[in-house]
Protein backbone atom coordinates (compact mmCIF):
# COMPACT_ATOMS: atom_id res chain seq x y z
CA UNK A 1 0.00 0.00 0.00
CA UNK A 2 1.24 3.54 -0.40
CA UNK A 3 2.33 6.00 -3.43
CA UNK A 4 2.52 4.66 -6.83
CA UNK A 5 2.56 5.97 -10.08
CA UNK A 6 -0.16 4.95 -12.83
CA UNK A 7 0.30 3.83 -15.95
CA UNK A 8 -0.29 7.53 -17.17
CA UNK A 9 2.41 8.68 -15.06
CA UNK A 10 0.19 10.30 -12.01
CA UNK A 11 1.21 9.79 -9.02
CA UNK A 12 -1.73 8.05 -6.77
CA UNK A 13 -2.14 6.69 -3.04
CA UNK A 14 -3.65 3.00 -2.89
CA UNK A 15 -5.26 4.09 0.35
CA UNK A 16 -7.61 6.20 -1.39
CA UNK A 17 -8.65 3.96 -4.15
CA UNK A 18 -10.83 1.71 -1.35
CA UNK A 19 -13.89 4.19 -2.67
CA UNK A 20 -15.25 3.73 -5.58
CA UNK A 21 -17.06 7.50 -5.39
CA UNK A 22 -13.98 9.11 -5.03
CA UNK A 23 -11.08 10.13 -7.70
CA UNK A 24 -7.67 11.31 -7.31
CA UNK A 25 -4.37 11.96 -8.05
CA UNK A 26 -1.36 14.57 -8.80
CA UNK A 27 0.11 15.00 -12.13
CA UNK A 28 3.56 14.93 -13.64
CA UNK A 29 5.21 16.22 -16.77
CA UNK A 30 3.12 13.73 -18.28
CA UNK A 31 0.34 15.16 -17.89
CA UNK A 32 1.93 18.95 -19.41
CA UNK A 33 1.15 21.99 -17.74
CA UNK A 34 -1.67 22.65 -16.16
CA UNK A 35 -1.49 26.29 -15.53
CA UNK A 36 -1.06 29.38 -17.55
CA UNK A 37 2.21 30.11 -16.43
CA UNK A 38 5.11 29.70 -19.30
CA UNK A 39 3.47 31.48 -21.89
CA UNK A 40 0.44 27.93 -22.00
CA UNK A 41 -2.53 29.26 -23.72
CA UNK A 42 -5.79 29.06 -22.18
CA UNK A 43 -7.55 26.77 -24.35
CA UNK A 44 -4.03 24.37 -24.22
CA UNK A 45 -3.96 24.75 -20.26
CA UNK A 46 -7.72 23.45 -20.21
CA UNK A 47 -7.31 20.34 -22.87
CA UNK A 48 -4.55 19.41 -20.69
CA UNK A 49 -6.90 19.34 -17.46
CA UNK A 50 -9.56 17.65 -19.07
CA UNK A 51 -7.09 14.76 -20.37
CA UNK A 52 -5.52 14.42 -16.75
CA UNK A 53 -8.93 14.22 -15.28
CA UNK A 54 -10.32 11.48 -17.71
CA UNK A 55 -6.89 9.64 -16.68
CA UNK A 56 -8.20 9.66 -13.01
CA UNK A 57 -11.18 8.58 -13.84
CA UNK A 58 -13.25 12.05 -13.99
CA UNK A 59 -14.62 12.37 -17.33
CA UNK A 60 -17.43 14.59 -17.54
CA UNK A 61 -16.85 16.15 -13.85
CA UNK A 62 -17.08 19.58 -13.53
CA UNK A 63 -13.39 21.37 -12.01
CA UNK A 64 -13.58 23.26 -9.30
CA UNK A 65 -10.23 25.72 -9.02
CA UNK A 66 -9.45 28.87 -6.98
CA UNK A 67 -6.99 31.98 -8.27
CA UNK A 68 -3.98 30.93 -5.71
CA UNK A 69 -2.80 33.57 -3.78
CA UNK A 70 -0.62 31.89 -0.91
CA UNK A 71 -3.19 32.17 1.55
CA UNK A 72 -5.37 30.57 4.41
CA UNK A 73 -8.63 31.20 2.58
CA UNK A 74 -10.72 27.80 2.48
CA UNK A 75 -13.54 27.39 -0.01
CA UNK A 76 -16.55 25.53 -0.68
CA UNK A 77 -16.41 23.91 -4.27
CA UNK A 78 -19.93 25.43 -4.90
CA UNK A 79 -19.18 29.28 -4.32
CA UNK A 80 -15.63 29.28 -4.81
CA UNK A 81 -14.72 29.02 -8.32
CA UNK A 82 -12.43 31.55 -9.41
CA UNK A 83 -12.30 33.19 -5.88
CA UNK A 84 -8.70 34.46 -4.14
CA UNK A 85 -7.83 31.42 -2.09
CA UNK A 86 -5.90 28.44 -1.30
CA UNK A 87 -8.22 25.42 -0.30
CA UNK A 88 -11.11 23.94 -1.68
CA UNK A 89 -14.01 21.80 0.42
CA UNK A 90 -16.80 19.27 -1.55
CA UNK A 91 -19.59 17.16 -0.71
CA UNK A 92 -21.06 17.29 -4.42
CA UNK A 93 -20.80 14.58 -6.67
CA UNK A 94 -20.26 15.08 -10.09
CA UNK A 95 -17.41 17.80 -9.10
CA UNK A 96 -13.73 17.68 -8.50
CA UNK A 97 -11.14 20.20 -7.20
CA UNK A 98 -8.04 20.69 -8.07
CA UNK A 99 -4.98 23.08 -7.13
CA UNK A 100 -1.89 23.69 -8.90
CA UNK A 101 1.49 23.60 -8.01
CA UNK A 102 5.07 24.25 -8.77
CA UNK A 103 7.34 23.76 -5.71
CA UNK A 104 4.34 24.07 -2.86
CA UNK A 105 2.58 21.08 -1.80
CA UNK A 106 -0.40 19.85 -2.30
CA UNK A 107 -2.50 17.51 0.01
CA UNK A 108 -5.93 16.11 -0.60
CA UNK A 109 -8.02 15.14 2.69
CA UNK A 110 -11.10 12.47 1.90
CA UNK A 111 -13.51 11.59 4.64
CA UNK A 112 -15.16 8.47 3.78
CA UNK A 113 -17.85 8.59 6.43
CA UNK A 114 -19.49 11.68 5.11
CA UNK A 115 -18.23 11.05 1.48
CA UNK A 116 -16.60 14.89 1.65
CA UNK A 117 -12.86 16.05 0.80
CA UNK A 118 -10.88 18.41 0.07
CA UNK A 119 -7.72 20.33 -1.90
CA UNK A 120 -4.99 21.96 -0.38
CA UNK A 121 -2.48 24.46 -2.01
CA UNK A 122 0.66 24.91 0.98
CA UNK A 123 3.14 27.07 -0.24
CA UNK A 124 5.21 28.63 2.64
CA UNK A 125 3.15 31.55 3.42
CA UNK A 126 -0.15 28.98 3.66
CA UNK A 127 1.74 26.47 5.88
CA UNK A 128 2.57 29.66 7.98
CA UNK A 129 -0.77 30.80 8.38
CA UNK A 130 -1.98 26.89 9.15
CA UNK A 131 -4.43 26.54 5.94
CA UNK A 132 -3.85 22.85 6.25
CA UNK A 133 -5.12 22.73 9.95
CA UNK A 134 -7.75 25.40 9.11
CA UNK A 135 -9.42 23.24 6.47
CA UNK A 136 -9.67 20.13 8.74
CA UNK A 137 -11.52 22.44 11.06
CA UNK A 138 -13.24 23.79 8.20
CA UNK A 139 -14.70 20.40 7.15
CA UNK A 140 -15.17 19.84 11.01
CA UNK A 141 -17.90 22.67 10.90
CA UNK A 142 -19.21 22.05 7.25
CA UNK A 143 -19.86 18.45 6.49
CA UNK A 144 -19.74 17.02 10.46
CA UNK A 145 -16.42 15.57 9.98
CA UNK A 146 -14.77 13.59 12.57
CA UNK A 147 -11.00 14.15 12.01
CA UNK A 148 -10.36 10.63 13.51
CA UNK A 149 -12.25 9.29 10.51
CA UNK A 150 -10.23 11.71 7.83
CA UNK A 151 -7.10 10.38 5.53
CA UNK A 152 -4.82 12.88 4.02
CA UNK A 153 -1.98 12.87 1.30
CA UNK A 154 0.92 14.87 1.23
CA UNK A 155 1.90 15.20 -2.07
CA UNK A 156 5.22 16.03 -4.30
CA UNK A 157 6.90 19.36 -3.40
CA UNK A 158 10.38 20.85 -2.70
CA UNK A 159 12.15 19.15 0.45
CA UNK A 160 13.68 20.62 2.99
CA UNK A 161 16.47 19.57 1.39
CA UNK A 162 16.50 22.30 -1.71
CA UNK A 163 13.94 24.38 0.65
CA UNK A 164 16.42 27.15 1.32
CA UNK A 165 15.09 30.27 3.19
CA UNK A 166 16.25 33.80 4.48
CA UNK A 167 15.72 34.29 8.46
CA UNK A 168 12.62 36.53 7.62
CA UNK A 169 10.80 32.75 6.65
CA UNK A 170 12.28 31.22 9.82
CA UNK A 171 11.10 34.06 11.69
CA UNK A 172 7.65 33.50 10.47
CA UNK A 173 7.34 30.02 11.31
CA UNK A 174 9.13 30.27 14.95
CA UNK A 175 6.54 33.37 15.83
CA UNK A 176 4.27 30.61 14.75
CA UNK A 177 4.70 27.38 15.85
CA UNK A 178 6.48 26.95 19.48
CA UNK A 179 8.10 23.51 18.02
CA UNK A 180 9.17 25.27 14.66
CA UNK A 181 13.00 24.42 15.58
CA UNK A 182 11.47 20.29 14.52
CA UNK A 183 10.68 21.39 11.27
CA UNK A 184 12.94 24.50 10.69
CA UNK A 185 17.06 24.08 10.93
CA UNK A 186 18.97 27.35 10.75
CA UNK A 187 22.62 27.02 8.89
CA UNK A 188 25.38 27.20 11.12
CA UNK A 189 27.13 30.68 11.03
CA UNK A 190 30.34 31.18 8.86
CA UNK A 191 32.80 33.61 10.79
CA UNK A 192 34.47 34.08 7.79
CA UNK A 193 31.25 35.43 5.70
CA UNK A 194 29.50 37.44 9.03
CA UNK A 195 31.59 40.44 9.27
CA UNK A 196 33.85 42.04 7.09
CA UNK A 197 35.39 45.60 6.53
CA UNK A 198 34.38 47.70 3.46
CA UNK A 199 35.29 51.40 2.62
CA UNK A 200 32.51 54.53 2.76
CA UNK A 201 31.21 55.96 -0.25
CA UNK A 202 33.65 59.22 0.71
CA UNK A 203 36.69 57.44 -0.23
CA UNK A 204 37.69 57.84 3.11
CA UNK A 205 39.63 55.24 4.37
CA UNK A 206 37.39 54.69 7.71
CA UNK A 207 36.50 50.56 7.67
CA UNK A 208 33.44 49.73 8.87
CA UNK A 209 31.70 46.40 9.86
CA UNK A 210 28.37 45.07 8.83
CA UNK A 211 26.92 41.83 7.61
CA UNK A 212 27.31 40.33 4.61
CA UNK A 213 25.47 36.93 5.30
CA UNK A 214 22.25 37.03 6.76
CA UNK A 215 21.13 33.84 8.82
CA UNK A 216 19.83 31.48 6.66
CA UNK A 217 18.31 27.66 6.76
CA UNK A 218 15.61 25.35 5.55
CA UNK A 219 12.30 24.28 6.38
CA UNK A 220 10.44 20.95 5.64
CA UNK A 221 7.13 22.13 4.92
CA UNK A 222 5.75 18.57 4.00
CA UNK A 223 6.51 18.02 8.33
CA UNK A 224 4.77 21.30 9.25
CA UNK A 225 1.68 20.03 6.99
CA UNK A 226 1.73 16.87 9.03
CA UNK A 227 2.15 18.33 12.23
CA UNK A 228 -0.81 20.78 11.14
CA UNK A 229 -3.09 17.61 10.23
CA UNK A 230 -2.17 16.20 13.75
CA UNK A 231 -2.49 19.10 15.39
CA UNK A 232 -6.49 18.93 14.17
CA UNK A 233 -6.89 15.45 15.28
CA UNK A 234 -6.21 13.45 12.09
CA UNK A 235 -4.50 10.10 13.07
CA UNK A 236 -1.02 9.65 13.03
CA UNK A 237 -1.77 6.21 10.17
CA UNK A 238 -3.76 8.32 8.54
CA UNK A 239 -1.83 10.68 6.99
CA UNK A 240 0.40 9.94 4.18
CA UNK A 241 3.28 11.14 2.87
CA UNK A 242 5.06 11.02 -0.66
CA UNK A 243 8.51 12.15 0.08
CA UNK A 244 8.92 13.22 -3.05
CA UNK A 245 11.02 16.97 -4.21
CA UNK A 246 10.35 18.50 -6.99
CA UNK A 247 13.26 20.15 -7.07
CA UNK A 248 15.47 16.82 -6.88
CA UNK A 249 13.28 14.91 -9.62
CA UNK A 250 13.44 17.38 -13.17
CA UNK A 251 12.47 14.14 -15.29
CA UNK A 252 8.51 13.95 -13.44
CA UNK A 253 8.28 17.02 -11.99
CA UNK A 254 8.12 20.80 -12.42
CA UNK A 255 10.21 23.12 -10.16
CA UNK A 256 9.54 26.87 -9.90
CA UNK A 257 12.24 27.21 -7.96
CA UNK A 258 14.72 25.60 -10.71
CA UNK A 259 12.97 26.51 -13.69
CA UNK A 260 12.00 30.35 -12.69
CA UNK A 261 8.96 31.46 -14.71
CA UNK A 262 9.48 28.77 -17.61
CA UNK A 263 8.21 26.05 -14.93
CA UNK A 264 4.93 24.90 -15.94
CA UNK A 265 1.98 23.63 -13.02
CA UNK A 266 0.91 20.37 -12.26
CA UNK A 267 -2.56 19.45 -10.51
CA UNK A 268 -3.68 17.77 -7.53
CA UNK A 269 -7.22 16.74 -7.89
CA UNK A 270 -10.03 14.84 -5.70
CA UNK A 271 -13.34 14.49 -6.70
CA UNK A 272 -16.61 12.38 -6.32
CA UNK A 273 -18.39 10.57 -8.93
CA UNK A 274 -21.42 11.51 -10.30
CA UNK A 275 -24.44 9.67 -8.43
CA UNK A 276 -25.77 6.47 -10.58
CA UNK A 277 -29.85 7.03 -11.38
Amino acid sequence: MGFYFDESGNLRLQEFERWPWLIHGFSTRSAGNLGASAGNPITQMRENQQRFLATLGGKGLDLVTVRQIHSAVVHMAETGAGRPGDALMLRQPGVAVGVKTADCFPVLVVDPRQRAAAAIHAGWRGAAQRIVEKTVGEMRRAFHSEPADLLAAIGPGIQACCFEVGPDVLEEFQSQFAEAHEFCYEEAPNPALDMLPRQTMTGKAHALMRRLDSQRGHVDLAEAARRQLLAAGVLRGHIYDSGLCTMCDRERFYSHRREREQAGRMMAVIGIKRSKS
